[in-house]
């Protein structure tokens, strides 16, 4: 994380709790408390939007894009002098953050404010915190979108996952929902856990 410029060393007064998790994919995961921290902090008026709002822009397209982006929080850079807030003791000593991690109070609305900024003044589009879904009515209009929306991100120095991505398509899963030729149905795959469920394993 220090030669991926995550973390770097601190002189900071300060000093929170952590643990370190192993993940599945053998990376692993910083878990820093961040309670005290977030008692103090001053949250921001950016609303996050419903489920309805988003899927009710969605009636009249045919063709989709779906981007996630890499590590969406580690992509927000924290300001200099905010950094010793976020110091942690380590094997190599005092280490602090310098972009924003995961467990912050206003990670997520910061993270959304972030997106909707640099995605600002597009119909063609909508944000849920890392998940950006381009929709539209013909395919010429839906390349032309999903090149602006691709430029942008990148003008913003914000980066996409390639793996996670999913361009031209009619039919397409989006929090929890496929959406599809006008319609917005559940996802069969989570609805099918209930549907097949007995009553004694309820």
């Amino acid at each position: 994380m220090i030669k991926q410029n995550i973390i770097r060393p601190s002189s900071s007064p300060y000093s929170i709790p952590i643990n370190i998790v192993n993940k599945k994919n053998n990376e692993i995961r910083l878990c820093i408390d961040f309670r005290k921290l977030n008692s103090i902090t001053a949250f921001d008026c950016q609303s996050i939007p419903t489920l309805d709002e988003l899927l009710n822009k969605l009636n009249s397209a045919t063709y989709f894009a779906k981007l996630d982006l890499t590590k969406r929080y580690w992509q927000i850079q924290i300001k200099e002098d905010h950094k010793k807030y976020t110091a942690f003791r380590s094997h190599k000593g005092l280490m602090e953050l310098n972009f924003m991690p995961f467990g912050l109070s206003t990670a997520s609305s910061t993270f959304q404010l972030a997106m909707s900024h640099a995605l600002r003044d597009r119909s063609f589009v909508v944000l849920y915190f890392d998940d950006v879904l381009i929709f539209s009515e013909i395919w010429s209009s839906h390349m032309k979108n999903t090149r602006a929306i691709l430029t942008a991100l990148k003008n913003a120095n914000l980066t996409v996952r390639p793996s996670k991505t999913h361009i031209g398509f009619d039919s397409i899963d989006f929090l929890g929902h496929i959406i599809s030729q006008g319609k917005v149905l559940p996802d069969k795959d989570k609805t099918n856990k209930y549907a097949n469920c007995r009553l004694f394993d309820i």
